[in-house]
């Protein structure tokens, strides 16, 4: 799972025996092999192997990489990624969202700039719809 360009780039590791519950915060990149439950919080980037699992959240970091699962709400302040194979459940908000053929995400896209998805995302009418025009008055 890990890029060549970041092999030489200190991490943290959760093993695949290990569950961690409560606040989990890492100052570099994390690799999520095992099992997390709870606040996630990365500087850098959070990368979730194949088998790894976060759930309640919320999930915090620069970039993410999901091969694995996550079941909460991720911001990044960079792109997340959702590659083959991976399961995102949960709203994203980031710069960028990728997602591969062969994974799955349940939930909702936003932009770092917006705060509000555009109504027409959720099924609301646009605003000028919903006030009406000027000659209706």
């Amino acid at each position: 799972m890990p890029r060549r360009d970041d092999a030489r780039e200190p991490y943290s590791y959760v093993d695949a025996e290990t569950t961690v519950e409560g606040t989990l915060t890492a100052g570099a990149r994390l690799r999520v092999d095992g099992r997390v439950r709870g606040e996630v919080r990365v500087e850098g980037v959070l990368e979730v192997a194949p088998g790894g699992r976060i759930e309640v959240g919320p999930v915090h970091a620069g970039d993410v990489r999901i091969a694995g699962e996550i079941v909460a709400d991720v911001r990044a302040v960079g792109t997340v990624e959702l590659w083959n194979g991976g399961r995102l459940e949960g709203d994203v908000r980031a710069a960028s969202l990728d997602i591969e053929e062969g994974a799955t995400f349940l939930g909702r896209s936003l932009s770092l700039e917006s705060e509000e998805p555009a109504p027409s995302a959720i099924g609301a009418p646009p605003p000028e719809a919903a006030s009406g025009s000027e000659a209706d008055r």
